[in-house]
């Protein structure tokens, strides 16, 4: 199908056989005598559905005649309730076949229903599958082959595929009745053509259908229920309606501004007819059984612009009639009577004030897209069925102080709405989200459930009232049992619906959501969403919020070999239904908070405490705990799964948490797998943070109070800051930015590397088979670079952030086993550093990478020294890796020299010492030849001296070599004897 979007087939009866075209009317075709009600809805035993089951009061058979031109096997059946749980499907109106030939107009055709199920073979026989009534089939249907004055025929294989598509279906016997739909392009909406009839049930080649009749409907059938209008012309009309206990009633318009309108009579429910009957029929006979003493209530419509009133005066029992109100009406009774009928319709923009009580074991179905308000006195009885527009309870305690609303109430279809007006108008217990729910909105009031009912991600509960916050508090139960039937007595329970509305233009409230079990071993799943302006709260028990399995049909064949699966619901692990939830905050006070699979994103700032735990996704090729809801059984299971199937890891999205993450009084979090978090994390009081198994963080981490963070195998993009006695622990992964560390605190690297963007400054350190890189510049450098051209390379700038060489301070202990990396300017002297106290040991390699270019001065490179200025222990340990660094032409070794690690050139030092030994030579000749030159000579001896001074260490540091620096460049000055040339030419092309 793809000029066409997915039809809704909610109207269709469970059964298949007829389709809902009115508040209380099916149609199908009259030789269906047999059925006598029908219900609508989902599949499956799911008790929180709470089907309902509509009777048929009067099969309204098509009697052909003058005025009746069509075939007699049609009928348009009343029910005895409007039908909340669908919105009636919209007819066509032409009666001339041959016009939905035209697929320019008409371009897609389906039906469905519940007849005797085949397969049929290549070679042209079929094989059972299931007898009529099991469940439903639907789809592409054949070709239009002809068309004539109330009928159309179909044609085909269902062997082919055709203009529709690929496996077009056939009625067979038992789908009698069932509907046939056809898509009006230019309206944009799917229609309801006709009624299947007749075919050929063993081949599936042939269907022929009624077309529906809509005049039909509404001249004879419809109107014929609605005998009476109650309109005011002057408006503020009062009608008082009385019941006559005979079958009629009187309504009395005391305003009525025409006398011959003053009194009239009406049809109730009428005792004294049969309960049952027989129906007369123009078609194939049948039982054809109809409700006369019900059929008998009319409906009724009351209509006044301004601001009317309708008052009971004794119990009213209409039957199957309605009320239908247009326009503002105040509804109630004298001493206490009570109403039951088919149901109340409210237009839309009306509101009735309903001021009645209902009776014991009857329904009041609420359809229509007004406002029916709630108000009357004392304990009502009766149930309610909210199919549309909005119904406010504002029930009034009598004079006993007793009060209730309904003594049940259910949300169906997805478009009505129940408005509490206190948090006293009903039992939480009797109130459910029936099929496709609707919305439940607290207008600023609260509500403690134990479970609450839903069927499906339709049920909302919400809050519209924008000034005062609400809460919804679940418990659920105390009590464990093994009934099936009983949801709510279990250990796993689910909501799949909402809390917040979807609709973000309606979200006006704030509503909490407060999750305290009786029973600490409870889990509560939430499978729908949130969106709320609000908080969500656990005080126990464990909350799970996950995504939910794709619905699928039912597998009713219990054949696995054929198709690959056994009977029964139909789960498949790699195709589920993705969710999100949002919320203020999320308050995690106690037990523990799942954030398991398909979700795509939660939002909100999380406060995790009170020896709680949280867990943020799922783990590849690790067990999970995977929580699912059954919508065939209403049934929750909680257990730990194993993902190992790569098509099942591959369909489950990397969960975005969007908020900062606060951990405090020995609270536990961990973020694992296929989860990525937005945001800080802050730790306190013994909590422990745990990033791990490739999960993300981006965002910083602050430790204090003995508090553990641990990034293992995983991404953390944000800086980590400890104080007092916190931890932090890099395991197997990758970091590149700062950590800063207090007093008390350790980092303990394990199989991990940490690159420094800037200085950074530990309390204690310890390397386990790991490596810090003090500069981001270091991958970058050119130590790697051939030694004869390194001298023509140019100068590397560090990248770190402040584009310095940086310094690691250890104020503490320093240990383990790890590697060092520095990036170095030796043309400068100049490099990172390590600032170490004498507590540090342990055996480490130095990896040095120089910028470049080779220096033009001597000295010696400072790479670890003392921040205290007391020797390092002999505990510490450093080894240069490759035993050396190359500078251009040059290279240098690794030396400790008073209790500081250097960088230093063993061969240039002693050129540099052969020359000056040289020079001095060739002064001491000078001198006794140039006696004239006393003054200089004197200069020049004392200058030697100093040089002998400097040299009478084996080893020189800094000073000394500045020293014979000054000293060479003094004998290049004298220059006054081709000696003394020839001596300072040799020492320049030694040191250049």
């Amino acid at each position: 199908m793809t000029k066409a979007p997915m039809i809704d087939f909610s109207v269709v009866s469970r059964n298949g056989v007829a389709a809902l075209v009115g508040d209380q009317y099916i149609v199908s075709v009259a030789h269906n005598g047999g059925y006598n009600s029908v219900d609508f809805g989902a599949e499956g035993p799911n008790p929180d559905q709470h089907r309902f089951t509509y009777q048929i009061v009067k099969r309204n058979n098509y009697k052909p005649g003058k005025d009746n031109p069509y075939h007699g096997d049609y009928h348009m059946p009343r029910l005895h309730k409007f039908v909340t749980d669908a919105e009636p499907v919209e007819m066509t109106g032409n009666m001339d076949g041959q016009e939905y030939a035209d697929r320019n107009k008409y371009p897609e055709r389906v039906r469905i229903g519940s007849g005797h199920h085949y397969w049929r073979y290549d070679d042209d026989n079929h094989g059972d599958l299931a007898y009529s009534g099991n469940w439903l089939i639907g789809g592409n249907t054949h070709m239009q082959a002809g068309g004539w004055n109330g009928g159309v025929s179909l044609s085909g294989d269902v062997r082919h595929s055709n203009a529709y598509g690929p496996i077009p279906t056939a009625g067979a016997a038992g789908d009698s009745g069932s509907p046939m739909f056809i898509y009006d392009k230019e309206n944009k909406k799917w229609l309801l053509n006709g009624v299947l009839q007749t075919g050929y049930p063993y081949s599936g080649r042939e269907n022929s259908f009624q077309l529906v009749r809509k005049n039909w409907f509404y001249d004879k059938v419809y109107y014929g229920d609605t005998h009476t209008t109650f309109f005011e012309v002057g408006k503020n009309g009062h009608f008082i309606f009385t019941s006559n206990d005979n079958g009629t009633g009187t309504v009395i318009n005391e305003n009525a501004s025409n006398s011959r309108l003053k009194i009239q009579t009406v049809q109730l429910f009428n005792s004294s007819l049969q309960d049952k009957a027989k129906e007369a029929v123009s078609a194939a006979d049948g039982n054809n059984q109809y409700r006369p003493r019900l059929n008998n209530g009319e409906n009724l419509s009351f209509i006044d612009h301004g601001k009317g009133k309708l008052t009971f005066r004794n119990n009213i029992d209409q039957g199957a009639g309605g009320l239908y109100f247009e326009g503002d009406f105040t509804v109630s009774s004298e001493n206490n009577a009570t109403w039951q009928g088919a149901g109340v319709h409210v237009s839309e923009d009306s509101t009735v004030t309903w001021k009645v009580n209902g009776v014991e074991n009857d329904r009041l179905s609420k359809i229509g897209k007004g406002t029916l308000h709630v108000k009357a006195k004392g304990e009502n009885k009766g149930s309610i069925s909210v199919g549309d527009g909005k119904v406010i309870l504002d029930q009034q305690a009598d004079d006993q102080n007793k009060k209730q609303a309904f003594s049940e109430i259910g949300l169906v279809s997805g478009r009505g709405t129940v408005q509490l007006n206190d948090d006293k108008q009903f039992d939480t217990d009797k109130f459910y989200f029936g099929f496709r729910g609707g919305r439940l909105d607290l207008n600023g009031h609260s509500l403690t459930f134990k479970r609450i009912q839903n069927t499906d991600e339709g049920a909302m509960i919400v809050n519209h009232n924008a000034t005062t916050e609400s809460t919804v508090t679940i418990t659920g139960s105390d009590t464990i049992n093994n009934n099936t039937g009983d949801l709510t007595n279990k250990r796993d329970i689910a909501f799949n619906g909402w809390f917040g509305d979807k609709d973000d233009t309606k979200n006006t409230g704030r509503l909490n959501v407060n999750y305290n079990p009786l029973n600490k071993d409870n889990h509560f799943l939430l499978s729908g969403g949130t969106n709320l302006k609000g908080n969500i709260t656990q005080e126990g028990g464990t909350l799970v919020f996950s995504g939910r399995p794709t619905p699928h049909a039912y597998n009713h064949l219990n054949r696995p070999n054929e198709l690959g699966r056994p009977q029964g619901e139909v789960v498949i692990d790699d195709d589920w239904i993705n969710r999100t939830f949002k919320a203020e905050n999320f308050q995690i006070k106690g037990g523990s908070a799942v954030v398991s699979r398909n979700v795509s994103s939660i939002e909100g700032n999380w406060t995790v405490s009170n020896n709680a735990n949280a867990t943020f996704g799922v783990v590849p090729n690790q067990q999970n705990t995977i929580c699912t809801r059954s919508d065939w059984t209403g049934l929750t299971t909680c257990k730990t799964v194993n993902l190992t199937d790569k098509k099942v890891i591959d369909s489950i999205p990397t969960t975005q948490i969007n908020g900062s993450i606060n951990l405090t009084d020995n609270a536990t979090v961990n973020i694992n797998g296929l989860a990525k978090l937005n945001g800080n994390v802050t730790l306190i009081d013994h909590s422990q943070f745990t990033l791990s198994n490739n999960a993300t963080q981006i965002g910083n981490i602050k430790l204090s109070n003995h508090a553990n963070a641990t990034v293992d195998n995983a991404t953390l993009n944000g800086n980590v800051n400890l104080t007092d006695s916190a931890q932090f622990s890099l395991k197997n992964s990758h970091f590149s930015h700062q950590i800063q560390g207090d007093k008390g605190t350790t980092v303990t690297l394990e199989n991990a590397t940490w690159t420094m963007p800037s200085d950074a400054t530990l309390q204690n350190l310890t390397l386990n088979n790991s490596t810090v890189t003090l500069n981001s510049a270091y991958s970058a450098s050119s130590n790697n670079a051939p030694r004869h051209r390194r001298s023509l390379e140019t100068e590397t700038t560090p990248t770190s952030a402040e584009h310095r060489f940086n310094t690691l301070t250890v104020n503490g202990k320093l240990r383990g086993k790890g590697t060092f990396q520095f990036t170095s300017s030796l043309f400068g002297y100049e490099s990172d550093k390590l600032k170490l106290s004498n507590d540090a040991e342990g055996d480490y390699t130095l990896s040095v990478r120089n910028t470049g270019k080779e220096p033009v001065t001597f000295g010696q490179l400072t790479l670890v020294e003392s921040k205290d200025n007391q020797p390092l222990s002999d505990k510490l340990k450093f080894t240069l890796e490759n035993d050396h660094v190359d500078a251009g032409a040059l290279r240098y070794k690794l030396v400790k020299n008073k209790g500081e690690f250097r960088l230093h050139n063993p061969i240039k030092e002693q050129e540099l010492r052969n020359d000056l030994v040289r020079a001095e030579q060739a002064e001491r000749t000078l001198e006794a030849k140039q006696a004239e030159l006393t003054a200089k000579k004197q200069k020049s001896e004392a200058k030697v001296r100093l040089r002998r001074a400097v040299f009478s260490d084996p080893l020189p540091d800094q000073s000394l070599l500045n020293a014979l620096e000054a000293k060479q460049a003094l004998t290049t000055e004298t220059q006054t004897s081709k000696a003394k040339k020839s001596a300072v030419k040799k020492s320049r092309e030694r040191v250049f």
